[in-house]
């Protein structure tokens, strides 16, 4: 059942998808299954946070941390998920704290693909807490590991951040190589969501170079991308173009980080 809520959720029926989960969730309270209840719950936290009701998917993924009954993968990638909703939220203290328990646990689980996701995370994180230093360091990292372990698609997730790195510290021919780079392994992976951050990332440079067209139809590839996921970041983008276009002024764009999730 709790598979029947996510397909409702990738259909556009938010409301069939929660009472599907509910539904599944009330079954294994039932027969005393916390294992399926857990998991459930962890669906539950996906489903609010690609909708954008990060405060509830945090809480869930709280709960399901305090529920126990997980493997400790599966303990280390719930703490992952719940600093990356924290992180979009805001709440970067709450992110670095939760995704650095993530790292140390798939390290020590020997984890490759994971740790190498994790570094990413954290790189991203720490970009935002504006310590570049430590961003670098920890982008460095995850693109070692991506590469020793062969994961392509923690390669892309960390290229765009690599990207959004690289504006910050203000080497735009670089930050334009990285998510060049990002958008074609994605569009290889038919990975939408990190073709959205691409597009975003190169749009921003567009409209910094004062390339308006070109950097309304990136933005618009990335609202594309995030409706055919059901990502509410595609409504975000959307106030966003419907700003910088009516101020149709070149360089007026803020360079903005890419949030993962």
């Amino acid at each position: 059942m709790r598979h029947l809520g996510w397909f409702h959720k990738m259909l556009g029926d938010e409301e069939q998808s929660a009472a599907s989960l509910i539904e599944a969730i009330e079954v294994y309270r039932a027969i005393g299954d916390v294992a399926g209840e857990v998991n459930t719950t962890r669906v539950q936290a996906l489903i609010h946070s690609t909708s954008g009701r990060l405060e509830d998917a945090v809480a869930l993924y709280r709960r399901t941390l305090e529920m126990g009954h997980a493997s400790p993968s599966a303990i280390a990638t719930t703490h992952n998920n719940l600093g990356v909703c924290a992180g979009r939220a805001g709440d970067l203290g709450t992110a670095l704290h939760h995704v650095r328990i993530a790292l140390d646990l798939h390290l020590s689980l020997g984890a490759g693909h994971a740790v190498a996701r994790s570094r990413a995370q954290l790189a991203e994180i720490c970009l935002r807490l504006g310590d570049l230093g430590a961003a670098e360091s920890e982008i460095d990292a995850a693109l070692n590991w991506a590469s020793t372990v062969g994961s392509r698609p923690v390669e892309v997730e960390s290229l765009n951040v690599l990207g959004a790195l690289r504006w910050a510290k203000g080497e735009p021919a670089a930050a334009i190589r990285s998510f060049t780079a990002a958008l074609s392994g994605a569009g290889e992976l038919e990975d939408r969501y990190e073709q959205a951050r691409a597009c975003e990332g190169l749009a921003v440079a567009e409209h910094a170079a004062g390339q308006l067209a070109a950097a309304v139809t990136l933005w618009r590839r990335a609202i594309q991308h995030y409706d055919a996921i059901g990502f509410v970041d595609a409504d975000r983008v959307r106030d966003h173009l419907a700003d910088v276009t009516a101020e149709d002024e070149p360089g007026c764009l803020a360079p903005v980080t890419v949030q993962s999730g």
